[in-house]
């Protein structure tokens, strides 16, 4: 805890004031990161009547590699789950939300779980690469050719 405490260059105090403890720390970096996804998310539908997923996929890509080590924490093949379901079910429920899709159809539950699985994934898995072996760019231009399929 004391180096959780200096590396946020503040009294043990102030600390304990904005947090319980360390698992406190990580649960609101965490809702703090997958807040940050859900307002790109929105911000992508609001600028367009259709998702334009060239953009969508270079704002996802560039975030993702903006905050690496945050996203690898959360969402990396080291991370216990938690952050990626709550992603999941955050990202979910905006596009079901902007989509106006119905709680009865299935068909599209189904395909927006399996999109939305398979980017937090697909990310995850890159960021395990270095830069030199999976360009940020060739990440950029694969997940838009797998989401244009959908």
């Amino acid at each position: 805890m004391t180096e959780v405490i200096q590396a946020a260059d503040c009294s043990r105090s102030t600390f304990y004031l904005q947090f319980k403890d360390v698992f406190d720390v990580y649960e609101q970096l965490g809702d703090e990161l997958i807040s940050d996804v859900v307002r790109l998310l929105e911000e992508s539908y609001q600028e367009i009547q259709e998702v334009d997923f060239t953009a969508l996929s270079q704002q996802i890509v560039t975030f993702a590699a903006e905050k690496r080590d945050l996203v690898k924490l959360f969402f990396g093949e080291q991370a216990d789950g938690t952050m990626v379901n709550k992603l999941g079910k955050a990202i979910f429920e905006e596009v079901a939300h902007e989509e106006q899709l119905a709680s009865n159809d299935l068909y599209s539950v189904a395909e927006i779980t399996f999109i939305v699985a398979g980017i937090i994934h697909v990310l995850s898995r890159w960021l395990t690469f270095d830069e030199t072996t999976w360009h940020q760019e060739t990440m950029m231009t694969d997940l838009t050719r797998i989401l244009e399929k959908f």
